[in-house]
């Protein structure tokens, strides 16, 4: 005879835990919940009781944080049957508790160097404040262990998350910045994500749009991809953990449920059901030590579905009802619910929640993929129609004009005092502390064309020859003040990608005036001589940087001059620079011109034009990418020195990958355009909270070293972040 499911432990504690946390998610957004509304009528007494012991401790708790402690009488007058002396018992090792546990806590109160501003939420795993950093004054998040977890199991599952935590570095992913002890209660600081989960969202607001909702599935997704990469999954991912910021950037919370798919940990999860039943995969709720990848991808799916129709998958009465329909019921179609829903996007999101995991997609990468191919085939997107300058400019003219910028840029070099060390043939260093002549590094990319300033076709305005000389002269290296500097010729391009979230809409952006940068990032050699002479500390020396430990990149006492395990060398980039170290080393070159040159961070329309050196994104394909690029597929997880992989057609090296650089504008959505119009010489948003990250980094997949691929970051955070310099005639006001 088969069991009915009250019979069945696992599924009784997944009812319970289930119950337990939709209990706290009540007193979390509406405070003081029913306790009787929670204990489902089709549980035995037996385990109605047990259900009822749980969802009163809870509740002493949560009263205890407003400061509004219950009575035996508060739940006697509910639950007569209850024993008096059990709940007495309870009460007075509740009232003990902020003293054997210090994890409780009221606003005020101090861990370390932390002030308790204000209860976040509590989950299964710890209590989330709101705290600052008393001599930072940095608002941050703060995670201790709840007091009746507080055992040893919990303790080291928690201690697994910090470096879980540690190891992953996405501007999606709430960033974790320390952890440590305080009475023996460990602690776990991590950025603070001030906006509204979605799951609030979506009750206040209602469903979303399609493109706000593919906006937000796509940021997740490249999220998970990247933890999977590290070998990470969720587990947990649901609206209520997706936090929606006021510039509409997601942020993943909770890692608490994250486990490393390559380690077989004694800390098993059989006991208590891990995640939340309205998300949850099917093989995940039989057995929560199985979830995958492709258990994260279902969870995504079942978001998808929430975010359009402000339901879930599979409603029901009870939690029960829902994990069989999980298991059991038809794959749900959201044309049924909403009519404008492409049949392409419909059958992604039914493959993302099929109820086999070797049925779903393998891996984020091609959710992504999936996801923005069935906007490109819904929407019959055709190219676009290059966009006409305002004003356009005659062929003479334009001739005109290149010329007598390039002839005016040439004699303003010339004047500075600061030679010229390349010739038509090949370029050389010119190093002068020595001498001895190095020649550059030689590139079998096609050498790059700039494409004039203008409307017009570039065959229609050059000829032959003027195209050969300018791309001489765009292949041209000078060396200044120990720097060696590649010459950008003005031009016209298709700034960003459509085919990437925060890189849209694209722009055909036209620049002006010619530039110089620098052929690599700044290394550590160049960063110490400005160090040397100007006594400057970084702020990742006054706080703290991100140094590779034991295989994992961990945030501590790192530096650009100490990086853990990685052996400093004099061509390693300088990382662990923040936006303002990188600002304040171009004023220190300023400070020693004595000529017409503005030494700057570049703009990202300047630092994607010369990225791009003529080729769009579709063009940069796997062999490009490994020839030119230090990612995810062949950097072993860890930063390299410049200039060890190839240079692009204007010999700029490591553009993409390596490392990411710091860029002058702020972070903000790209203004639209119309067909009818170019941007010329674009500076971003007029003011913000984040500044802008180009080229992505070691870690990272194809798409996020993508010319257009950009991500936003704080600027007094070092982010191991890099930078490279531009040197122009033409000043820039922010």
């Amino acid at each position: 005879m088969r069991k009915s499911p009250d019979n069945n432990p696992l599924t009784t504690l997944q009812i319970i835990n289930q119950q337990c946390n939709a209990f706290e998610d009540a007193w979390q957004s509406t405070g003081q919940p029913n306790l009787q509304s929670f204990i489902p009528n089709n549980l035995s007494k037996p385990h109605q009781n047990r259900l009822l012991q749980n969802l009163i401790e809870l509740d002493i708790d949560y009263r205890n944080l407003i400061h509004q402690p219950s009575t035996p009488q508060t739940y006697l007058d509910q639950f007569p049957h209850l024993d008096p002396d059990w709940i007495k018992n309870l009460l007075n090792q509740s009232n003990s508790e902020p003293t054997t546990h210090p994890n409780i806590l009221a606003p005020g109160a101090n861990i370390g160097e932390y002030r308790i501003e204000s209860l976040i939420g509590k989950g299964g795993m710890g209590i989330v404040y709101k705290a600052t950093h008393k001599h930072m004054n940095r608002p941050v998040a703060l995670k201790i262990l709840s007091p009746h977890l507080f055992d040893s199991t919990a303790e080291k599952r928690f201690e697994r998350e910090v470096k879980t935590a540690a190891a992953l570095n996405h501007p999606n992913l709430a960033q974790a910045f320390d952890a440590g002890r305080h009475r023996l209660t460990p602690f776990l600081i991590s950025e603070y994500v001030p906006g509204q989960n979605l799951h609030d969202h979506i009750t206040q607001h209602g469903q979303l749009s399609i493109k706000q909702t593919i906006n937000i599935i796509l940021q997740t997704a490249n999220a998970l991809h990247h933890a999977h990469q590290k070998q990470i999954i969720h587990r947990d991912i649901k609206p209520s953990n997706l936090m929606l910021t006021d510039d509409n950037q997601i942020k993943i919370l909770d890692l608490g449920l994250a486990t490393t798919l390559n380690i077989q940990s004694d800390l098993t999860l059989s006991t208590a059901m891990l995640g939340t039943v309205d998300y949850m995969a099917p093989e995940q709720a039989e057995n929560p030590s199985a979830a995958s990848v492709q258990s994260d991808i279902y969870s995504l799916g079942c978001c998808l579905h929430f975010l359009l129709t402000a339901q879930p998958c599979y409603p029901g009465n009870s939690a029960i009802s829902k994990l069989l329909a999980h298991q059991k019921s038809p794959v749900p179609s959201l044309k049924s619910i909403r009519n404008d829903v492409s049949d392409p996007l419909n059958d992604v999101f039914q493959k993302m929640i099929a109820k086999k995991p070797a049925d779903r997609y393998h891996s984020m990468d091609q959710v992504m993929t999936a996801i923005q191919e069935s906007q490109s085939i819904s929407s019959d997107i055709s190219k676009k129609p290059i966009r006409k300058l305002t004003q356009p400019i005659t062929i003479l003219t334009s001739i005109i004009m290149l010329i007598l910028i390039t002839i005016y840029w040439l004699v303003s070099i010339y004047q500075s005092g600061e030679k010229i060390t390349g010739n038509h043939e090949t370029s050389y260093i010119f190093d002068t502390n020595s001498t001895s002549k190095q020649k550059l590094r030689s590139t079998d990319n096609k050498s790059f064309v700039p494409t004039p300033s203008t409307s017009k076709k570039p065959e229609l305005l050059l000829n032959e020859n003027a195209i050969q000389n300018l791309s001489r002269m765009a292949k041209e290296q000078y060396e200044i003040h120990g720097l060696i500097w590649a010459q950008v010729m003005p031009g016209q391009f298709v700034m960003g990608d459509d085919r990437i979230v925060n890189a849209r809409p694209t722009s055909q952006v036209t620049l002006t005036h010619p530039y110089l940068m620098t052929t690599t990032e700044i290394t550590v050699a160049q960063f110490r001589k400005f160090v040397k002479a100007t006594g400057y500390t970084t702020q990742a020396e006054q706080q703290t940087g991100w140094g590779y430990v034991n295989g994992a990149w961990r945030r501590g006492p790192y530096s650009w001059r100490k990086m853990g395990d990685i052996q400093i060398t004099d061509q390693l980039p300088a990382i662990n620079i923040s936006w303002n170290d990188a600002n304040a080393y171009c004023d220190w070159l300023n400070s020693l011109s004595n000529n017409k040159l503005v030494y700057r961070l570049p703009t990202e329309a300047e630092w994607e034009y010369a990225c791009r050196a003529g080729e769009q994104s579709e063009n940069l394909n796997r062999q490009i990418n490994d020839s030119q690029s230090w990612y995810a597929v062949n950097s072993g997880g860890r930063v390299h020195e410049v200039a060890t992989k190839n240079a692009n057609a204007l010999g700029l090296y490591d553009m993409r990958g390596n490392e990411s650089e710091w860029v002058l504008d702020f972070y903000g959505p790209y203004t639209p355009t119309t067909e009818e119009f170019t941007i010329i010489n674009p500076t971003g948003p007029k003011s913000g909270s984040a500044r802008v990250q180009r080229g992505g980094n070691f870690n990272d997949g194809i798409q996020n070293i993508d010319p257009a691929a950009r991500r936003g970051a704080n600027p007094n955070e070092p982010t191991r972040g890099a930078f490279r310099v531009i040197a122009t005639l033409q000043p820039i006001s922010e």
